[in-house]
């Protein structure tokens, strides 16, 4: 969680309510409040028509306007901790739901048969986003406010291009149009199919069909100070904060981190995104660690064609160069 990150998460607020404004979000339903909304108890689950069995945390009134807040690869729900206690006293009456998505968090893996041995298959946005229509479902909710950052944003640039109708507006964070980003590739290809491959395969394991349901920690060297030093730090976040994510994030299988990080390599929207209908605030940090301002200019000019065609976004550059 770099500093980047955490200036991101500043402006969330005020561009989130901003978009969920104009869906009417604010209005407050006479329905009770949801019990989920406690970070230090367990969260609640509901088992899909996907075959995902999904954690998540819910803040608000059922029966509000719905607000999904995605989070990013490898986060979970915990990664909203902080955010969603003041979108929830300035949007009272909205129905804020935190999933952990497949394969993070506490929900569950992907377990078709084929997963093991390409796990890419069983994590694409189009999976993603199939299971934030089926909680949907589940839940007889029509339509939602969709908030996203990092992996997240994938996920809600599908649900507005596949899913249009149940969708009432987006606010991406750190978003970008492909994934072919030199830190992406670095990740990818020095790292997880890098040093862990390697590692996994000098222990005796086949990858990555035998690591699947297996953590890093099993064979990858020096696991925790990656996590602990490189992928979960920030300057700025509280200790406890960043301990309780860093604890989450040791116990994601290999086939979490390495599905859909292939899979977002691999894919490219630009051209789709051009057919982008719901509004769509965009909030890019500067700072940003993995996507580049040269990535942004072409989501902004898919954007912008969207626009043209009857979509609406803003783009808000945020920070300063340290």
């Amino acid at each position: 969680m770099t500093r980047a990150r955490l200036i991101l998460r500043r402006w969330l607020i005020s561009s989130s309510l901003m978009a969920l404004l104009a869906a009417g979000a604010w209005c407050a339903p006479a329905h009770a409040a949801s019990q989920c909304s406690d970070f230090s108890r367990p969260k609640c689950q509901v088992q899909l028509s996907t075959g995902i069995a999904m954690s998540y945390r819910e803040i608000g009134p059922r029966g509000g306007h719905a607000v999904f807040l995605l989070p990013g690869y490898t986060d979970s729900s915990r990664s909203w901790e902080l955010v969603a206690p003041v979108l929830h006293k300035l949007l009272p009456g909205a129905d804020i739901i935190i999933p952990d998505l497949r394969g993070h968090g506490d929900s569950s893996m992907p377990g078709g048969a084929s997963c093991p041995a390409a796990p890419e298959n069983c994590f694409r946005w189009t999976e993603f986003a199939a299971d934030i229509v089926a909680f949907m479902d589940a839940r007889h909710i029509h339509p939602a406010a969709i908030v996203a950052r990092s992996l997240g944003t994938l996920v809600a640039q599908e649900l507005g291009l596949s899913y249009p109708n149940r969708v009432s507006s987006l606010v991406l964070i750190s978003t970008a149009a492909a994934g072919q980003e030199p830190a992406v590739g670095f990740l990818l290809n020095q790292v997880v199919e890098g040093l862990w491959q390697q590692s996994f395969i000098a222990a005796g394991y086949t990858w990555p069909a035998d690591v699947y349901n297996l953590t890093p920690a099993v064979a990858a060297p020096d696991f925790s100070d990656f996590i602990n030093t490189q992928w979960v730090a920030s300057p700025v976040a509280p200790d406890w904060f960043l301990n309780q994510i860093r604890q989450e994030t040791f116990g994601i299988r290999l086939g979490t981190w390495i599905g859909p990080l292939k899979d977002i390599y691999a894919a490219d929207n630009t051209q789709r995104l051009r057919q982008l209908k719901p509004a769509t605030p965009v909030i890019y940090g500067i700072q940003d660690d993995i996507f580049s301002p040269s990535d942004e200019h072409v989501l902004i000019n898919a954007l912008t064609a969207a626009a043209a065609d009857g979509g609406s976004f803003w783009w808000k550059q945020y920070g300063q160069l340290a």
